[in-house]
């Protein structure tokens, strides 16, 4: 899984926030997995 090749472009294009919003967020159970708090 992982980033799409639309996101990767949109942050090498510096894009922030707002291109981003509606995204679906990262399950609980994820992050947990991940070793991670938050997004």
């Amino acid at each position: 899984a992982g980033i799409s090749w639309l996101q990767r472009w949109a942050m090498a294009q510096g894009k922030t926030g707002e291109f981003f919003k509606g995204e679906p967020r990262t399950p609980e159970f994820g992050l947990k997995a991940a070793g991670i708090d938050a997004e």
